[in-house]
């Protein structure tokens, strides 16, 4: 396994972090012996850092994942990152909302100190009322910079010892407000999409027409001393070979309807390298990694043996 920082001031994380969301299904809807086996595997393979959120699977996949490292010898071992989402009634006070987030996590994770926390909400400079996106409500830079805003309140709970570093997803954000995000200083790391069919958070490719265009984030993000995490190195499972085939735990994602233009785009991929012998998943995985801006690339599990899989990309 390789480690690299979290930004300037972080610590040194495993270059794979083990995605706990609906997607792969596992740590929502897997029994506790198939969790309990994939996440100590992960960490005796090396992996430190658990990316979890307090939206996924309702609260389930935090508690699912707290039990796991509880249970498993382990399991001290491992960094927890999750994610607070400020709901609709908690937009008359955001900070609030944020504080009660991140203790209903610990209540629910079992631990007294989340490692990371990150801001699951997207940020537009002024979103209309009632803009959302996917999960939640948008907030505006100034509910999030704000006096008694989201920032104000991880730097609170980071003082009280409850939270490590402070971040944000850019996954669906307005570019610039994420820019002033960014330029703040107020955060350690964010979180966002790249891979081999949309890498314009790291570099705009020559070609035009790759949307969403996320405006090289990450590369302004990494030159200001932030740690970057991945989401989407494999884009929901398109950029695995069609023989792998699709856990049952992960059939949800195959019904997005973006999943069958990428797998289209995938096939793209995959002639484009066909004199590498390598599975595409470890074709995609080299590319995330081969940038230096890149900390860490989340990758969502459905079994242990999944894990194991995607980690031997390392050694080759």
């Amino acid at each position: 396994m390789e480690y690299r920082p979290i930004g300037k001031n972080g610590p040194d994380v495993s270059v794979i972090a083990f995605g706990c969301g609906p997607s792969a299904g596992l740590m929502v809807n897997g029994s506790a012996s198939e969790q309990d086996a994939a996440v100590g595997l992960a960490i005796d393979l090396g992996v430190t850092v658990f990316d979890t959120a307090s939206v996924y699977g309702a609260g389930a996949s935090e508690e699912n994942l707290g039990g796991s490292l509880r249970r498993l010898s382990n399991g001290d071992r491992a960094l927890i990152a999750t994610k607070f989402l400020v709901d609709w009634d908690g937009l008359a006070d955001p900070g609030a909302s944020v504080t009660r987030s991140i203790r209903e996590s610990l209540d629910r994770i079992g631990r007294d100190r989340l490692d990371v926390i990150q801001m699951h909400n997207r940020v537009a400079l002024d979103p209309p009322e009632g803009a959302a996106f996917a999960i939640g409500p948008m907030l505006s830079v100034s509910q999030v910079l704000g006096d008694g805003g989201v920032a104000d309140a991880l730097e609170a709970a980071a003082a009280e010892g409850l939270v490590g570093g402070a971040g944000f997803t850019t996954f669906g954000g307005e570019v610039a407000a994420i820019e002033q995000l960014i330029d703040s200083g107020r955060f350690q790391m964010i979180n966002g999409e790249f891979n081999m069919l949309n890498p314009t958070a790291v570099s705009t490719p020559a070609e035009a027409g790759v949307e969403p265009d996320y405006g090289g984030v990450m590369a302004r993000a990494h030159d200001r001393g932030m740690g970057v995490a991945v989401i989407r190195a494999l884009v929901g499972g398109a950029l695995v070979d069609p023989e792998q085939g699709v856990h049952p735990l992960a059939l949800a994602r195959t019904q997005n309807p973006e999943h069958g233009p990428n797998v289209a785009l995938a096939a793209l991929v995959r002639e484009a390298h066909i004199g590498d012998a390598r599975p595409l998943e470890h074709i995609a995985i080299d590319f995330v990694l081969s940038h230096e801006q890149i900390s860490t690339a989340v990758l969502g599990f459905s079994s242990a043996a999944q894990v194991e899989r995607s980690i031997a990309a390392l050694a080759k």
